[in-house]
This record gives C-alpha cells, sequence and structure tokens, in this order.
C-alpha cells in the first residue's frame, strides 16, 4: 500500500489481511494502533512500513509487528519522533536508519527485538537522540550505532547494550546497559555514566567495553566515564588521553579490566581497581607521567618503555599493587651511577606476590653505583617480590636488582638496580641483642666492588688468541731437516688465565695448523747455508668465561688465517753446530664472536702483523757411543727470540650501546731460555732413523698484557707478563725423506695463568 500525499495515516486492527507493506514518501503523521474495539487479540501484524521521503512523526501504540521484515526502514527523515508502545519481533533488526530520524523513544511498555539488534542506525544515518524506557534486545546488541549518534538514555533493560562504532556527540545515559567500542573511529563527547552526569555512585550497573568477543576496538578516551565497570577485550586498544576522566566505580579488583592494550599517556589518569590481564603501555613520547588512583592485580604485562628512548617515564599507582606468577614489568634506564635516568613504578600503597622486571640499558656507560637506581618505590608494605628477568649490562658491567638501597639501611622498601657487589648482613647472635645496619659501612677511603661483566674476558681472550696462534720458533716448524722441504704441524693447547677485576676466569682451546716450504737456498761462507720459505695457517680457539660472583658467563670463538714468509740462516749446516738465526713475517686475518648469557651474539674482524727475530747458539758438549753403532751427542743451545705482535680489530659498538676496543696491541714478546738434547744417529747409515730427545726452559716476557676497555673502563689478564715455559718433545727421522717432531710445553705464571700445548709435526724432503 502506497500512503505518499497523504497528511497522515492511522491504521487500526484488525484488518482484512494481516500481510501488508506500507510505504511513504511524504507523510506528516503515520500511527500503527489497536483497535478500540479490540476485536483481534494480536493487533495489527505487518511487515515493513518504508519511507523513503518526509515524516513528521511515527507511532506505533500497542500495535505487534512481527516477521522477516522490519518494522521501519528509513531512508528518509523522520523531523518528529518515533514513538513506541507496542512490540516488533522477528526480523534481524526492527528499526533500521540509514536517513535522518530525530527522536526514538522506546516507552516503558514498548519492546523491540531483533535477531541481530533491535537498533541499527548505518553508517550514512543520524539519530538525534534515542530513549529506552522499556525493552530493546537482539541476538548480538541492542543498537548498533554506525553513524551518528546524538545521545542515548536507558532506564529499561538493553539486552546486548549498544555497540558504538560511530560517534556518539552527547552524552550517554548508560542506566543498567553496557556501552561498547568497536573499530577504529568510534567516538563519544560527551560524559559517560548511569545517569549522563558526572555522577560517583556505584551500584547501577553500567558498563563500557573496548570491544567485546566477536568485536577488535581502537579507542581514544578523552572525555569522561564513570561505570561501574570499564573492559578493554582481548585485541582492543585504549589509548587514555591526558583529558581523559575515567572512573570505574565498582570497588572489585577487577572493576577496570583489561585484557587488551592499555596505553597511558602524559599525565593521564584512570580511576578504580584495575585487573590488568594485558599489556598496559606508557605512550612513545619520553618523561610521561600516569596514574592509577586504585588497585592493580596484574597478571599481564606493564611497558614503561615502549621505545629505546623513553627512559624517564613514571607510573604511580596510588593504592596497592598485587603480582601474580608470570607477571612482567619492562623499564628502560640510561645506566651508569646512582643518578642516572630511568623509568620508574611508584606504589603509595602495599605489594604483595611477585613480578618478573626486565631492564633494558637505554645507551648508557655504564658506572660505580652506591646507594644504587632506584626503580621501583613503595611507600606502604613491601611483601612484593621483583626478580630481574634478564641480564642488565652497561659497559663492562652486569647491574643487579636488589631490595633496599646498599647506602641507605633506612630505606629497606625500594627496589634498586645496582652495579656494585652486595656487602652480606652480618650474622647477629642470639645473646647478646644488639642493632646490627642491614649493609656494613665501608671505610672512609673504600669503594665497593664492581660486577665486571664476563664478556671482558671473552674479548680479552679472542684479543690473546689473535696476538698469539700463529706465534712459532724455529724449533716448532723444522726436525732438524733443512734441505728442500715441505712441513706441517698441528697444535693443540688450553690455557686458563684470570682477568685483573679478581671475578672472571677464562678458560680456552685451540688448534692451529701450519703448512710451509723452503723455496730457496744458498751457500753463505764455509759450511753455512740459508734457506727461504713460505707459510700459511689456519687457526680455532673457543673460549669460556665465567664470573664466580655473580655466576654469569660469556662464550667466545675465534677463527682466521694466516700467510707468511721465513728465513733462517745456519753457520755450520751439516750439524747445525754454532750460530744460527731464524726470522719471520706473518699476516692474519680473523672472525671474531662473543656470545653473553642472554645476551644477543656480538661479531667482529680483526688483523694482525707479526714479526720475530731469533737467534742461538749450539754447543757440542760430549759424545758417546752404544753397542749397536749408535752414535750420542750431547748439545746445549741457548736461544733468544723477539717477537712483535700488532693487532687491529674494527670498531665495534655491542647491541646495547657499549663501545669495545682491544688494548695490549703492539705487544712485544721476549723468549730467552735454553735447549738440551740428545742427538743419536747410525753411524754406518746416515739414513737410517736416528731421534733427538730435548727438554727446553724459557723466560717469556711480554711486554703488555692483553685487555679490553669497554666505554671508559679498562680490564686486563692478571698476569702473563712473566711466564716460566717448560718445554719436552722429540725430533725423528723416520726414513731419508721423512721427518716428525712432538712436544708437550707448559707455561706457568703468577694470578692463575697456566698454559698447556701438544705439537705434532712433519716434514718432507724432495
Amino acid at each position: 500500500m502506497n500512503l505518499n500525499g497523504n497528511s497522515g495515516f492511522n491504521i487500526l486492527a484488525p484488518l482484512e489481511s494481516n500481510y501488508k507493506q506500507f510505504t511513504t514518501t511524504s507523510c506528516t503523521v503515520c500511527k500503527v494502533e489497536r483497535s478500540p474495539q479490540n476485536l483481534v487479540s494480536q493487533g495489527a501484524v505487518f511487515y515493513h512500513i518504508s519511507n523513503t521521503g518526509g515524516l513528521t512523526d511515527f507511532y506505533n501504540q500497542m500495535g505487534h509487528f512481527s516477521g522477516d521484515a522490519a518494522m521501519l526502514y528509513n531512508e528518509g527523515t523522520i523531523s518528529g519522533t518515533l514513538q513506541n508502545e507496542g512490540s516488533a519481533t522477528g526480523a534481524d533488526a526492527e528499526i533500521w536508519n540509514s536517513g535522518t530520524l530525530n527522536i526514538i523513544s522506546n516507552s516503558d511498555t514498548g519492546m523491540i527485538e531483533g535477531k541481530t539488534a533491535a537498533i541499527i542506525n548505518l553508517s550514512d544515518g543520524y539519530i538525534g537522540s534515542l530513549t529506552n524506557n522499556g525493552t530493546l534486545s537482539g541476538g548480538q546488541y541492542a543498537a548498533v550505532n554506525q553513524g551518528q549518534l546524538d545521545s542515548l538514555t536507558n532506564t529499561g533493560t538493553m539486552t546486548g547494550g549498544i555497540i558504538n562504532y560511530g560517534t556518539i556527540t552527547g552524552n550517554v545515559a548508560l542506566g543498567s546497559a553496557k556501552l561498547i567500542f568497536a573499530g577504529d573511529s568510534a567516538k563519544v563527547g560527551g560524559v559517560i555514566s548511569w545517569n549522563g552526569d558526572k555522577d560517583v555512585s556505584v551500584g547501577h550497573g553500567s558498563k563500557v567495553a573496548v570491544g567485546d568477543n566477536t568485536e577488535s576496538a581502537s579507542y581514544t578516551a578523552d572525555g569522561s566515564v564513570y561505570a561501574d565497570n570499564i573492559a578493554v577485550a582481548s585485541g582492543s586498544t585504549l589509548i587514555v588521553s591526558q583529558e581523559a576522566d575515567w572512573h570505574a566505580l565498582a570497588t572489585q579488583d577487577d572493576a577496570f579490566s583489561n585484557a587488551g592494550t592499555l596505553v597511558m599517556n602524559s599525565d593521564s589518569i584512570l580511576s578504580g581497581n584495575l585487573t590488568n590481564s594485558g599489556t598496559l603501555i606508557m605512550g612513545d613520547q619520553q618523561y610521561l607521567s600516569a596514574t592509577l588512583s586504585g588497585d592493580m592485580v596484574n597478571s599481564g604485562k606493564i611497558v614503561l618503555n615502549p621505545t629505546s628512548y623513553s627512559a624517564g617515564n613514571t607510573l604511580t599507582i596510588n593504592g596497592n599493587y598485587t603480582g601474580t606468577e608470570g607477571s612482567v614489568i619492562s623499564l628502560g634506564s640510561v645506566l651508569a651511577d646512582d643518578d642516572s635516568l630511568t623509568d620508574k613504578l611508584v606504589i603509595t600503597g602495599d605489594t604483595t606476590g611477585s613480578s618478573i622486571l626486565n631492564i633494558f640499558n637505554e645507551n648508557g656507560s655504564g658506572a660505580q653505583t652506591l646507594r644504587g637506581i632506584q626503580v621501583v618505590s613503595v611507600g606502604g608494605k613491601s611483601d612484593g617480590i621483583f626478580i630481574l628477568g634478564n641480564r642488565v649490562v652497561a659497559g663492562a658491567y652486569d647491574y643487579s636488582l636488589h631490595k633496599g638501597s646498599l647506602a641507605d639501611p633506612a630505606d629497606d622498601k625500594g627496589w634498586y638496580l645496582t652495579s656494585a657487589i652486595p656487602q652480606p648482613n652480618p650474622t647477629v647472635p642470639n645473646e647478646p641483642t644488639v642493632v646490627v645496619p642491614l649493609t656494613p659501612d665501608l671505610p672512609e677511603d673504600a669503594e665497593p666492588a664492581l660486577m665486571v661483566r664476563p664478556e671482558t674476558g671473552a674479548y680479552t681472550d679472542n684479543l690473546k688468541a689473535s696476538r698469539s696462534l700463529f706465534n712459532v720458533s724455529l724449533h716448532d716448524r723444522s726436525a732438524g731437516i733443512h734441505t728442500t722441504s715441505m712441513w706441517i704441524r698441528n697444535e693443540g693447547g688450553r690455557n686458563k688465565t684470570e682477568l685483573s677485576d679478581g671475578q672472571n676466569t677464562t678458560t680456552a682451546k685451540r688448534y692451529v695448523m701450519q703448512i710451509g716450504g723452503d723455496v730457496l737456498t744458498w751457500e753463505s761462507g764455509k759450511g753455512g747455508k740459508a734457506v727461504l720459505g713460505v707459510m700459511g695457517g689456519y687457526a680455532v680457539q673457543h673460549g669460556s668465561t665465567h664470573n664466580h660472583l655473580t655466576d654469569h658467563g660469556a662464550k667466545n670463538s675465534v677463527s682466521g688465517y694466516s700467510t707468511g714468509l721465513y728465513g733462517t740462516w745456519y753457520q755450520n749446516w751439516s750439524d747445525k753446530s754454532g750460530l744460527f738465526i731464524d726470522s719471520w713475517l706473518q699476516h692474519g686475518w680473523f672472525n671474531n664472536e662473543v656470545k653473553g648469557e642472554d645476551l644477543s651474539p656480538e661479531t667482529y674482524k680483526s688483523r694482525s702483523l707479526s714479526a720475530s727475530l731469533e737467534i742461538g747458539y749450539s754447543q757440542h758438549l760430549a759424545t758417546f757411543l752404544t753397542q749397536k753403532e749408535r752414535e750420542n751427542s750431547i748439545w746445549l743451545q741457548p736461544h733468544a727470540q723477539v717477537i712483535w705482535v700488532g693487532v687491529k680489530a674494527n670498531d665495534h659498538t655491542e647491541q646495547n650501546g657499549t663501545d669495545v676496543q682491544g688494548t695490549g696491541s703492539d705487544n712485544v714478546l721476549t723468549r730467552l731460555g735454553l735447549r738440551a738434547y740428545l742427538d743419536n744417529r747410525s753411524l754406518k747409515d746416515n739414513d737410517k732413523a736416528n731421534f733427538r730427545p730435548f727438554i727446553e726452559a724459557n723466560w717469556v716476557y711480554n711486554s703488555k698484557n692483553d685487555g679490553v676497555r669497554m666505554n671508559d673502563e679498562q680490564v686486563g689478564v692478571d698476569g702473563g707478563h712473566n711466564t716460566l715455559e717448560m718445554k719436552a718433545g722429540v725430533e725423528g727421522k723416520l726414513n731419508r725423506n721423512l721427518s716428525v717432531w712432538a712436544s708437550v710445553t707448559q707455561q706457568l705464571s703468577g694470578k692463575g695463568y697456566n698454559d698447556t700445548e701438544g705439537t705434532l709435526g712433519l716434514r718432507y724432503r724432495f
């Protein structure tokens, strides 16, 4: 039935048929009412009324709409009031609006129920005000707003609440209903509360939700909310601006519940008890200060450092804090001394439970602390436990987390980061009763020891390896045969060093293979001869450093190659007696890695240039014969060697911002010693096997100790300047062409330094 052009229409029940559709584009007053005679108990039943033009008012006075179609489709304008005193059921939504609808009023007798929602305001729709004194319900929501709604007042029942994707420009009086924000463009310009005013009374059942189980949301709070309960759903985000004034009024722990993401900005305040199972995070600016006025139960994550440069943020909880197992708090600090810039959690009430505290260095250089860097402040009872969840390092130092200040025994509530080694609390005897400070006083001139990172030992060991792996003496690469030949030597060893900090010990294992060959020989004077050769090598060393105070460790590895030249001159070539001079020049290049415990691996490259000059004198002492026609000659050989090594590593900055530089390059090593050996050979056939057992003792001096500078702090090997070297082995000729040699070397020095090495070499004469 087309009602266009009517100034109004009034539909009375009963009708001849209850299957009707009414369409109008211009009707002043449209009314549906039950017949006064009340002849049909069900009243009038319609599929829908469709308005595409202009209406003034629409009334359903006790009529009953049912069926699959809606009570009203409005694509035009209803400039007056849509008044419902009857009922409408059966459609997906009973009121669809994509036009302009000035007022929707559902009276206390009105009941509108849709399969999805009672009312849907589409994205192009405008509703001036929605007032519900009756019942609005839907399978999911009572009302859906995708467009603009100026105000909402509810004193009745709204089953499922109202979900807002669009804009509500004015106040929202929820009564006992729930307002849900969905999508990323929802807005509310006025006050949200049970009655539309800034009313802090509680118990009306009003709820505000950011997202729900089916719809996620990202909502920026910049107005006022006074609701019994506020909730942020999983997958949704609530951004609390400086202007926000949000209050969760209920007294239970989860009056404000966050299962999604809650973003706090500068000077933002939330009021109410908060249960956080999601993420509470500060905005990405620096020096933010946000406040929760209420208690917090945290089973999720609190992030005060959203960026790598945000140190200086403060979150204040004006209430109590309870941490549940697995809860995490993340902070950033520019780690240095006590006055370091840091994020901070301030709790004015009591603490209970436990939380993991992850603290990240934001390019701090590391320094000595006395009282420590306060990261958690507690105003009430400090029964809660905060556990450091990650390694905290800066420069050469490790930082640890402690309850109470190391320098102020009276401050035993807060939690502090410190690079100093905590002093143990003294044991107090039962009798007599005495008052003992929590931390013993230090002597006036004493400074607390600092916790030095084990990575210092790892970097130092890599430098030491780059400097020493390819160092050789004449006997290390020869077996007494010096005609044109090729040789190969294999070395395996392990060493142990103590660092100067007194905390870190490094152990390392190495393997070295060097191969070379004589390329040129020439006569030199009476019986003398010189040899020129080339050589190359491969070496790898793996080390591990352990700090016995912090129990932290670090691993290191270095692998590299070398090429070089060598030259040797013998005064008497035939029996190698008299004077000899040996020299070599090598270039090496290395790949280095340091992997600290719980830290990312650090990789860098280094290069070395080294040169050696060795001089010695072989003196025959005695000869005696055996019954098997073999000659035994006893020889002494004093010798001296000088090795210069320069190592250059690429400038390296760790991922935590620490600058790393090696120290001890341009080292000069001197070796002064004496070798005694027995030359056993056949008198009849010089090509038969002979051997040469030996023992050797050397004094080894290094002009510089290896070490590392991390930012401004330097740590090095403690010991190794002066080293006693003992060596024993044998050199032998197996046949005319093949010679072998093997040795075991032990180095000992002060401060726990020791090195054990085994060498096996082969030389083949062509």
